[in-house]
């Protein structure tokens, strides 16, 4: 049992696949109470997101050393803000928690704290957003879960 807690936890904090591809896993094929398999996944999501909103800052200052990237950023940066500067400064925090939650890949808890770093959230905050998003997203999931276990029992 340790060894399947530890395997959805370490699947959830993975990139790409996260709570919304873990959770799935924890409630069909080791068939985990939705509590357990739920509290587990969102554990695994957001425990490398403390990790992340610390050292992302600290990796783009460094790389921002070096003219390459930082002329890559700065593309990004202007990029961003002159299609979005209006609707970012208004809906910024809102536009951060929806993107973590919708459940696709490359819009959980890696990109949005990646995100967040470069919009200029503090930690705490940006942890606070992700966290909702990553439950927001989990939510779905199960949601969708559910109701593919209640069409598959329905249909056989």
């Amino acid at each position: 049992m340790l060894i399947d807690v530890l395997k959805i936890f370490f699947l959830s904090a993975s990139p790409i696949v996260e709570i919304r591809g873990a959770l799935p896993v924890a409630l069909v094929f080791y068939r985990f109470s939705f509590f357990w398999a739920f509290l587990i996944c969102f554990l695994g999501n957001i425990f490398p997101v403390i990790f992340l909103l610390s050292i992302l800052e600290k990796i783009f200052f460094y790389f921002s050393k070096f003219s390459f990237f930082e002329k890559i950023l700065k593309w990004y940066l202007k990029r961003t803000n002159d299609k979005f500067s209006l609707y970012l400064k208004r809906w910024q925090k809102l536009a951060l928690l929806v993107f973590v939650s919708l459940p696709f890949p490359f819009t959980g808890a890696w990109t949005g704290s990646m995100v967040a770093v470069l919009m200029g959230f503090n930690k705490k905050e940006a942890f606070i957003l992700i966290s909702g998003g990553i439950i927001i997203s989990g939510l779905i999931v199960s949601l969708l879960v559910f109701l593919g276990r209640l069409t598959f029992n329905f249909v056989h």
